[in-house]
């Protein structure tokens, strides 16, 4: 496994490898992953904003601190929830891994969640129109 510079979360160990999960009290909470695990079924990809995209991709090059991405995994696959634009970026950016908040979930779930997002907006939104 090949190692990178240390990544310093207060409360946190602080170990960054690829695939080196960054733990607090035994819970997964950040991964660096290899982008080719990461699956995008939840998202078309014509739904980025190229701008976006660019945005974070100049902000990679400058080595600015960007969020890591939001992963659900369902003990197989790694599904990404939140962070498309990041991931692109990373992806046109040449980077083979990028930071993740890894999160148990299967997409089933996280279309469910989806539908029931889009309920309740739909339903403010007429509440708003009457």
């Amino acid at each position: 496994m090949r190692s990178s510079a240390a990544l310093h979360i207060p409360g946190r160990a602080t170990r960054r490898a690829v695939g080196e999960e960054v733990e607090e009290g035994g819970v997964m909470a950040l991964k660096r992953l290899p982008l080719r695990l990461i699956r995008l079924d939840f998202q078309p990809r014509e739904s980025l904003i190229q701008q976006t995209v660019t945005e974070y991709r100049e902000r990679m090059k400058r080595r600015e601190k960007i969020k890591p991405v939001l992963v659900c995994h369902d003990g197989s696959n790694f599904w990404l929830k939140d962070g498309f634009h990041r991931f692109e970026a990373a992806k046109e950016s040449g980077r083979k891994t990028i930071m993740a908040e890894v999160i148990p979930g299967t997409l089933a779930e996280m279309e469910a969640e989806f539908r029931r997002y889009l309920v309740a907006l739909t339903a403010k939104l007429q509440k708003g129109w009457s």
